[in-house]
Parts: structure tokens; C-alpha cells; sequence
């Protein structure tokens, strides 16, 4: 059966229109939850860094 399908003479190459607005919206909407939704203080932790007097970065 798997040989059967793979026969480019039963094949028929064809264009098809993929509604993407899904994927779009979905990554739009995590972007804007990245941005804009408060990060809980455990997390918030890791991203935060002091500058000390020489420039250099500490945790």
C-alpha cells in the first residue's frame, strides 16, 4: 500500500489556500502577554541585574 502512494503517476500536484491568521494571532497574542503581563517575583529575579561601579553586572 505505502508503494502504491508513493507513485508519481496517482499523484497530482495542486495549490491550496492555508488560512495562517490562526498562527499569527496566537503568536501575537504571546508577544503581548510577554510584554505586558506582570512576570510573578521568582522569575523576575533571574531577569534583574544591578550595575555595580565598574560596569560590571551581578546577580
Amino acid at each position: 500500500m505505502q508503494q502504491a502512494l508513493q507513485i508519481p503517476e496517482f499523484s497530482t500536484p495542486q495549490l491550496a489556500a492555508v488560512d495562517v491568521r490562526g498562527y499569527f494571532a496566537t503568536l501575537a497574542l504571546l508577544v503581548f502577554c510577554c510584554i505586558y503581563v506582570p512576570m510573578p517575583s521568582s522569575v523576575r529575579h533571574w531577569f534583574r541585574l544591578k550595575r555595580t561601579k565598574d560596569n560590571a553586572y551581578v546577580d
